[in-house]
Parts: structure tokens; C-alpha cells; sequence
């Protein structure tokens, strides 16, 4: 499957926006991006004689400007059309001038825009309605609507955000902040647009040069279509050693906060059971196209009930902004990469009382998980309440990921929010080369394997068992879905297996484990 390296992503159903009006709206823009629709199927006349003249829709882009056909009142009346006249003041005139105004006045101007671009991306009818201190992903914001809000500030400030800075920032105030930073580099230098102009640019938005796909991904590509992916991988293990590198925690250029990304509600009855007040830490995992929205799907069932965070992993990250953006360096050993987490977690743990951790992982994040889990108790004395497990093939048992190569290629490329960056296949490259044949360390923290229980491609009657698979001991259970499609179309029942765990253990102890279900 041949993919091309930019897409349009659109969204039939949002949560709490599942109707008629939201697929017209979706064919709309697909319409806007040049894709044919039927129009005449979507609209069929109205009932009696009168046949509607359907009005011709512009062949570009548009924003700001309503087509809408709105419906008869009677059998047989003419439907109204909206009415194509002069378009409101453009946002596209946002930003000349910013730089006469004084700073308190541009960094007004700045979090009134992200706002205003927010509530549009929303479909709020204000952006009085949306607090700027509020998470972003409490407003509603998922892959999609992220990546719709990067291109629209793009558009307007000619910046080259990320699509993760959506995720990465917490806030609208503080993507705002991001967005007053970048610009002040720029000396404000904003340069109004033509309705054509902002069309175009909202259309191919600029992309981060630390962000573009480069030659790896080519390569990458290539590999992958011949079916040479783990040979892909072990080059970029080689490449990866010859990077920047950082040899301690306090080196380490990245803050890694944890990202929240639900919040337990402060009415909620207490619970005398401590697993149930524990913090859970999505450990991001090593793909080039990863980061804080693996866990989007999954943090969603647990908001207002339990505090789940994202945990960054180091050597994926940018420091500066725009044409000075450059890759953060990447560890020189996993030590260094696992004591910079561990500080990182144990700051936001203290921020939040002190309560137990709960660390979770995917794939190859699942032993990042848990090789954090043993740093955290051999080195800072803190033994988590619990390790999840999600689908991980540790060393000895990566037969089915040898097998499978294509295909988890294919999955990277299909989960592209935009092109994978060089400098972030040379992470993965990196955390690679430090799991290949690295056993599992000890921790005393229970650990509950979730497993696929679909295989992700063929495997032959005589070759053994294809699921995931952990050596120490544990409980197991088996949820639907592949090794991709478990964490994308089955999140609520990965959620609901965590909880009914977490509720049947205790905190910071053993647990007689082993048994499956």
C-alpha cells in the first residue's frame, strides 16, 4: 500500500457530532481539498414539481463562507440558498501590525486568534466558550481536529508548527505561548494573504524542517515495500550511534513533562483502595510517527474516574523553533534515557500527592514500561503499583515481529500524522539497538499482559505461538483486535481490563500471578 506524503484526513463522526450536518460538513471539505463529490445524490430534489437548481461550489479551498442548502418549508417549494455575497473580514488579515503593538497587546492578539481558530476547528460558536486554560483534549481535540488547528495557525502566522505541538501543549494559552515565541524570532514579521494565498497555504500547510521527511523515510519506504524492514532497522541502529548523544539525566536537553490526558474529578467519592487514586503513565514507544496521542483513545474511558499521563521518551524532540529547530540529542545508553523519565515521573507524582504509579506501554513502549518500572525500584527506591503490558515481543520471543516485518512497516506508514522525520528514525534506531537481546530487569511490580487476540498477518499452523509473550511472572488477558487495531478500535476494552486489575490487586506488593483469563 502506496501512500502519498501528504493526506487529508477528515472526520464523518466526532464525538457528540455524529449527524447529517457533520458528513455534509466532511464532504464539504473534501470537495474543498478536490475530491469529486455527487452532489446531486447528497441533495436529491424536494418533493413536488419543482426541480432545485443546485448552485455550482468553488473549486478551491474556502473557508469563512457558508454553500448550504437550506431545506424547503413545503412540499414542492423551492429551497433557499445561501446567499454568495461579500465574505466577512478574512482571518487571513490577522498579524500585520503585531509588531507596533505593545507586548501585552500581541500576546492578547496571539491567544484571541489560537482561540478563535480553536472554537472554529470545534465548531464552537465562540471562542468565548473555550477557556484557555482548559486541556485541549478535554475541548474535544483529537488526531484529526489537531492537525486541522496546526494548518489553520500555519496558514495565518506562515510558521512551521509540528502536528504534535497540538498534543505536546497542554492548553490553548499555552499554544498560544508557542505560537508568541516562534513569532517574536520573526521579529513579527506576518505578512497578510489573499483569500487565494490563505487557500493555498491551508491547503499544503508548512511543515517543520525537523518534521519533513527526508531521505530515511525514502529509504524506509522502499525497504518496506520489498519487505526489508528489519533490515532497515538494523541500519538505523548503526546510524543512530553516530548522533549527538547524552550520557546522564541532567544532560538530558528534553523537560519531559508528563502530558495529562485525563484528570480525575476532584468530587469523586474517595477510594480506600489505593490502586484506585494511582496515577497511570502512558510510556510513549519507539516509533518515528509516536508520541503523546498513542494514548488518546486509551486515557478517554478513564476521564473523571482515575489521573492518566504521557510520558515523552527522550531523543524524539526539537529545541528552537522554526529555521533553528534541531533534533535534542538522543541517549548513550538506556540508563540515561530511563533516569531522565524517572525524574520526570517522580516530579509529577510528588505534584499529585504522592499517589501510586501505574506505567503503560505499547509494543516496544511495553518494555520501555517496564525497564522504567526496575530503574525506578532499583535506583530511586519507588516500586510502581502496577506495569501494563500492551502486546509486547521481548528478545527471545520476536519470531511473529520477524514474520509480521511488512506489515508493522505498513502500520507505521498508514499511522503517519505527517511524514515521518529522519531525525526521528534515527531515535528509533536508537532505543532499538538498546532492547535487541536486553533481557527483561527485575521489579516487584505486578504486571498484567494484554494481549491481541487477532494476529496481524499469516502465520503458519506449526510455528508456534504468535501472541505476545512475557517470560516474568503476570496476569494475562486477551482483548480484540491486532497488534495495531487492539489500541486503535478497542481502547474502551483495554481501559476496562486495566481498571477491573487495578481493582483486584494491591498497592506496591506482589500478587500470586501467572494465571491467564
Amino acid at each position: 500500500m502506496n501512500l502519498p506524503d501528504q493526506a487529508v484526513g477528515l472526520a464523518t463522526l466526532r464525538r457528540n457530532d455524529g449527524g447529517l450536518h457533520r458528513l455534509t460538513t466532511s464532504l464539504a471539505e473534501a470537495w474543498a481539498n478536490g475530491l469529486p463529490v455527487d452532489w446531486d445524490t447528497h441533495h436529491p430534489t424536494t418533493a413536488g414539481p419543482v426541480v432545485p437548481d443546485i448552485p455550482d461550489l468553488p473549486t478551491y479551498p474556502f473557508q469563512h463562507r457558508h454553500y448550504w442548502i437550506a431545506p424547503a418549508t413545503t412540499p414542492g417549494e423551492r429551497p433557499a440558498y445561501t446567499e454568495v455575497g461579500p465574505a466577512p473580514e478574512a482571518e487571513q488579515t490577522w498579524g500585520p501590525g503585531l509588531a507596533e503593538l505593545g507586548e501585552d497587546d500581541r500576546r492578547r492578539a496571539v491567544t484571541d486568534m489560537v482561540l478563535r481558530q480553536s472554537a472554529t476547528v470545534l465548531r464552537y460558536g465562540s471562542s468565548d466558550d473555550l477557556p484557555g486554560d482548559r486541556p485541549l483534549r478535554e475541548m474535544g481535540f483529537d488526531s484529526l481536529t489537531a492537525i486541522e488547528l496546526r494548518n489553520r495557525i500555519n496558514a495565518l502566522t506562515g510558521l512551521s508548527l509540528p502536528a504534535s505541538a497540538v498534543f505536546e501543549l497542554a492548553t490553548a494559552n499555552a499554544l498560544a505561548e508557542r505560537v508568541y515565541a516562534e513569532l517574536a524570532e520573526l521579529n513579527w514579521e506576518v505578512t497578510a494573504r489573499s483569500t487565494a494565498e490563505y487557500a493555498t497555504a491551508l491547503d499544503s500547510p508548512a511543515v517543520s524542517p525537523t518534521d519533513r521527511g527526508g531521505t530515511l523515510r525514502t529509504l524506509f519506504r522502499q525497504a518496506v515495500d520489498e519487505d526489508r524492514y528489519t533490515r532497515f532497522i538494523a541500519v538505523m541502529s548503526e546510524l543512530a550511534a553516530l548522533q549527538n548523544q547524552f550520557t546522564t539525566a541532567e544532560e538530558c536537553a528534553e523537560p519531559l513533562d508528563p502530558l495529562r490526558l485525563s484528570a480525575r474529578h476532584d468530587d469523586r467519592p474517595g477510594d480506600e483502595h489505593a490502586t484506585g487514586r494511582a496515577l497511570l503513565i502512558g510510556c510513549t514507544g519507539t516509533a518515528p510517527n509516536g508520541g503523546a496521542h498513542e494514548f488518546l483513545r486509551l486515557s478517554k474511558p478513564f476521564r473523571g474516574e482515575r489521573d492518566f499521563f504521557a510520558l515523552p521518551l527522550p531523543g524524539y524532540a526539537v529545541t528552537g523553533t522554526g529555521a533553528g529547530a534541531r533534533p535534542v540529542p538522543v541517549p548513550a545508553t538506556l540508563e540515561a534515557a530511563l533516569d531522565a523519565q524517572a525524574q520526570a515521573v517522580l516530579r509529577v507524582q510528588a505534584m499529585e500527592g504522592n499517589e501510586p504509579i501505574v506505567l503503560i506501554g505499547h509494543s516496544g513502549g511495553a518494555l520501555l514500561a517496564h525497564a522504567l518500572a526496575s530503574r525506578l525500584e532499583e535506583v530511586h527506591g519507588v516500586v510502581p503499583a502496577g506495569v501494563v503490558l500492551i502486546d509486547p515481543y521481548p528478545p527471545g520471543h520476536q519470531a511473529p515481529i520477524e514474520a509480521w516485518g511488512k506489515l508493522l512497516g505498513e502500520g507505521l506508514f498508514a499511522g503517519e500524522l505527517e511524514p515521518m522525520a529522519d531525525s526521528k528514525l534515527l531515535a528509533m534506531g536508537r532505543y532499538v539497538d538498546f532492547l535487541t537481546d536486553r533481557a527483561p530487569g527485575r521489579s516487584s511490580a505486578p504486571v498484567l499482559l494484554v494481549r491481541a487476540a487477532e494476529p496481524l498477518g499469516e502465520w503458519p499452523a506449526d510455528g508456534g505461538d504468535w501472541r505476545a509473550h512475557w517470560d516474568n511472572p503476570h496476569s494475562t488477558v486477551d482483548v480484540p483486535g491486532d497488534h495495531f487495531t487492539m489500541m486503535r478500535d478497542h481502547a474502551p476494552v483495554i481501559a476496562r481490563e486495566i481498571a477491573s486489575w487495578l481493582d483486584g490487586i494491591g498497592p506496591c506488593r506482589n500478587t500470586a500471578q501467572g494465571g491467564d483469563r
